[in-house]
């Protein structure tokens, strides 16, 4: 930074001080002041740092105190269907046929490691969010991945 930037992220750092989360209420003020400092059209380089910081205290509260349970790729499969608006016919390009689809999501048949893929990229997250976690059997019913 340069020392008009300095002095700027000096100017940040005393206007809402970054402090550890503790609380909703500390998560919530800063979450506000992130949202502030994104909403703007264009930021400094002292802007920057600043959101930077900020991001990483929020992220070692929520490193720290939120756990998202870990669900089947079936049941992920279903509300990523239902939170997007799709339909099964939605995933024909992704997936080849419906019926796999539709067998997946009835518990009929696991998904495959081609499918677990596709999926991953169409909906653009981990493929790994998709597998059964190790140690543990695949639904009842349901063929194992190839």
């Amino acid at each position: 930074m340069t020392i008009r930037a300095t002095a700027e992220y000096v100017d940040l750092l005393v206007q809402f001080p970054p402090v550890p989360i503790h609380d909703n209420g500390q998560l919530e003020r800063t979450e506000e002041r992130i949202g502030e400092l994104l909403a703007l059209r264009e930021r400094t380089v002292a802007q920057d740092a600043y959101l930077e910081l900020l991001s990483n205290t929020v992220a070692t509260w929520e490193d720290a105190n939120v756990h998202f349970p870990r669900v089947s790729g079936r049941v992920l499969l279903a509300s990523l269907i239902e939170e997007r608006g799709l339909r099964q016919k939605d995933l024909v390009p992704v997936i080849g046929e419906e019926s796999i689809v539709s067998e997946v999501l009835s518990g009929k048949r696991a998904l495959r490691a081609e499918h677990i893929e596709s999926l991953a990229g169409f909906f653009q997250i981990s493929p790994s969010a998709f597998y059964p976690l190790e140690g543990t059997a695949t639904e009842a019913g349901a063929r194992a991945p190839r």
